[in-house]
């Protein structure tokens, strides 16, 4: 069963990302620029229940939250397919269920239903990988947040 959950577009508006939760994949669309139809590119692998997906600023970059192994994965964009490669997984709190980066895409941040934090990241614009920020200590968040936003950079 795929049972698609999210979806994200890059910022050119050429490839389209959606999270499949029960086939622990995110399948890939090119889109034509002219009718708007969309082509299955590829579908790849993720970790356990993938429910929400990023797309950095720069286009480079993806972050999917994995629901069922409380991680974000990494991945670099192909700039010409759109296909997505693996670059490293990362720990977040219990349950993560939504992704968000910063307008500057300096930041990203994975909100943790079970755990009710935030937990959040420096992303290396060169590389893709991830840091934790504010020393690794999570955000807290209330009880069960589903969800999150960014609206604004901290200068």
């Amino acid at each position: 069963m795929v049972t698609p959950v999210a979806v994200a577009t890059d910022p050119s508006g050429r490839f389209i990302y959606v999270t499949n939760h029960g086939a622990n994949t995110v399948g890939i669309y090119a889109v034509d620029p002219l009718s708007g139809n969309l082509t299955s590119v590829a579908a790849r692998a993720t970790g356990s229940n993938p429910v929400s997906v990023s797309v950095a600023a720069s286009g480079s970059f993806l972050y999917v939250a994995n629901q069922g192994a409380d991680t974000l994965g990494a991945y670099a964009i192909d700039a010409t397919s759109g296909d997505l490669s693996s670059k490293a997984s990362y720990a977040t709190g219990s349950s993560p269920n939504q992704t968000a980066i910063d307008p500057s895409g300096r930041f990203v941040y994975a909100v943790n239903y079970n755990s009710a934090d935030i937990s959040g990241y420096v992303i290396d614009q060169d590389s893709g990988k991830l840091s934790a920020a504010n020393g690794g200590v999570t955000f807290a968040a209330g009880a069960n947040p589903v969800a999150l936003a960014v609206v604004a950079s901290i200068e």
